[in-house]
């Protein structure tokens, strides 16, 4: 009995021994999987330092390159090919700046001293809008683009500015990952407690093993793209949370993949000092009290204005649903333009068919036809094509600087605006128009350029067309502007519109500018009189030629070819 008891002393010795081996190894894997938490915590959190760091350092020198960049594509110089070239350039610039901001705002959110500024707002315009500034780029994959909602009317208290690059975040990431001819979908519905979001994409998905990885800081994963940074989702998760919110995400391979954001309704789970007490939205015309603007010099010129033939005064179509905020831009510019108006896309678009405005402001969010297929049906009609464009958008410029989402517009501006930005860009856009029709009559080249004098691909082509019908007809004394609209498929006023805006001459004007210009070249050769370069160009009189030669050179034919010889 006595050896049994000790059999099972010893047993039991051992069994406990066992027992501490296995505590002991447990408390060690604990302790390893502690300090591998820890070190990959640090190496993060000295990833986002490093990042945080040197970011800091690329914003200078990006902003000195962004500056001039966006000074030459403002410009339009250097025609469509070196425009292109440019919007490549500033494109990238902006992406490289997008990301950098991407990782000072997770940085900031991570260390809890990104400040909300929250204010209810109907979430669901809120939505419309950033929708819209991705129709043209579903339009461009052949992807179909929806957005469904339980209401038109959904209020929410949230930060726009942070909560526009959720959304942001989130498109882009569909976008990016679903084929051409795919779909992505946006669901908003509201719930008793909570406003749900869902982005849909049936694109590649995303592997089960990598699902609880997604918004993890730096992971990119298996269908990583070329352009993935692993910031983008991590940066949603904190914004999302700081919205007291959760986003999660569900994917099946090839099939679909959902990310599901969660916004709980009201406002007392935010602290005081985050809410906007006093918001006013955008299209709240009080709101631009704040950046009334003094009149006084106004109101002196008022007179001087008005004593002007009106035919002189450069006119302004403003397409705006809202009739307060229409009236506002109105009393802006009333004085020194003439202002034409329209309450929504559609019409705004027969107004400047029938009008001819010299320059376009137009809000974005508009019933009917919005303000970015107003800019595109615009941009692509020839007789509308080399209207600047200003468009009004609620929301900031962060969404407008992707890659594909150009609508054409000349510039955006963020509403509530300053009158005097608004008033500088109309400006410095009309100059920058009345520099181009000046060097088209030029006399530093004595032939056109029609890159250096359009913006849009659509006026180039229309400018090369009626140089080269010229051209072709420049000995043809008996060819008439009733003839050139007909080569050219315009009628005699859109001819003259066209080349009014572009060139700043009538066709008549044009096509004896040409004639002349031409006769200066043939008598920089030296190898025909006066009176036989007049018929080679179309005139029949050479006094009439040495009138018109005079007033665009400032001297008789006679005097320009002894002027070139003596330069020889």
């Amino acid at each position: 009995a006595f050896a049994g008891y000790v059999l099972i002393a010893a047993l039991l010795l051992v069994l406990f021994r066992k027992l501490i081996l296995i505590r002991i190894q447990y408390e060690n894997d604990i302790k390893l999987e502690r300090i591998k938490r820890e070190n990959t915590e640090h190496l993060n959190r000295a990833k986002l330092q490093f990042f945080t760091n040197i970011s800091h350092e690329f914003r200078t020198p990006l902003t000195l390159i962004l500056g001039p960049i966006e000074k030459l594509v403002n410009s339009g110089d250097g025609g469509n090919v070196i425009q292109q070239q440019l919007r490549v350039v500033a494109n990238n610039a902006s992406r490289l700046q997008r990301l950098i901001n991407q990782l000072l705002d997770f940085r900031k959110a991570d260390a809890g001293n990104l400040d909300l500024r929250i204010a209810e707002g109907n979430f669901y315009k809120f939505l419309k809008e950033i929708k819209l500034s991705f129709d043209a780029l579903a339009a461009d994959k052949n992807i179909k683009f929806t957005l469904n909602a339980s209401s038109n009317v959904i209020d929410l208290y949230f930060d726009r500015d942070q909560m526009e690059k959720v959304v942001f975040n989130l498109l882009s990431n569909a976008f990016k990952h679903v084929s051409p001819e795919g779909e992505v979908a946006v669901q908003l519905l509201e719930h008793e407690t909570f406003v749900q979001l869902v982005v849909l994409d049936n694109g590649v998905g995303i592997p089960a093993a990598e699902i609880d990885k997604v918004f993890e800081r730096f992971f990119t994963g298996e269908n990583k793209s070329a352009t993935d940074s692993g910031i983008g989702l991590a940066l949603c998760k904190s914004l999302v949370e700081l919205h007291h919110g959760t986003i999660r995400v569900e994917s099946q391979e090839q099939v679909a993949t959902r990310f599901i954001v969660d916004i709980p309704k009201g406002k007392d789970h935010f602290d005081d000092n985050q809410i906007i007490e006093d918001f006013k939205d955008s299209e709240d015309v009080s709101k631009y009290v704040e950046y009334a603007f003094d009149r006084t010099n106004v109101e002196q010129e008022t007179n001087r204005q008005y004593r002007k033939d009106i035919s002189e005064l450069s006119r302004i179509l403003v397409v705006e649903d809202n009739d307060q905020v229409r009236s506002f831009i109105k009393s802006i510019f009333q004085y020194d333009y003439v202002v034409l108006e329209a309450e929504n896309g559609d019409e705004g678009f027969a107004v400047a068919l029938e009008e001819n405005p010299d320059l376009i402001l137009s809000d974005v969010m508009m019933p009917i036809v919005d303000g970015f297929t107003l800019c595109s049906r615009l941009k692509q009609d020839l007789n509308t094509s080399h209207i600047p464009i200003i468009l009004l958008t609620a929301r900031t410029s962060y969404i407008y600087q992707v890659e594909g989402l150009e609508k054409g517009a000349d510039d955006y501006i963020t509403k509530p605006f300053s009158p005097e930005i608004l008033k500088l860009k109309v400006k410095n856009l009309l100059q920058s128009r009345e520099q181009s029709r000046q060097l088209a009559q030029s006399n530093s080249s004595l032939t056109i350029e029609p890159k250096k004098i359009t913006v849009t691909s659509a006026d180039e082509i229309f400018m090369n067309q009626a140089i080269e019908l010229v051209e072709n007809n420049i000995s043809n004394s008996e060819y008439t502007v009733v003839e050139f609209g007909k080569d050219i498929g315009l009628s005699r006023m859109q001819l003259y519109r066209k080349l009014k805006a572009i060139a700043g001459l009538s066709p008549n004007e044009f096509v004896r500018m040409m004639r002349v210009k031409r006769s200066a070249q043939l008598l920089e050769q030296g190898d025909y009189n006066v009176s036989e370069v007049t018929y080679q160009v179309g005139f029949t009189d050479p006094t009439y030629l040495r009138k018109c030669f005079k007033q665009q050179f400032g001297m008789t034919p006679s005097e320009y070819a002894k002027s070139h010889k003596k330069s020889v």
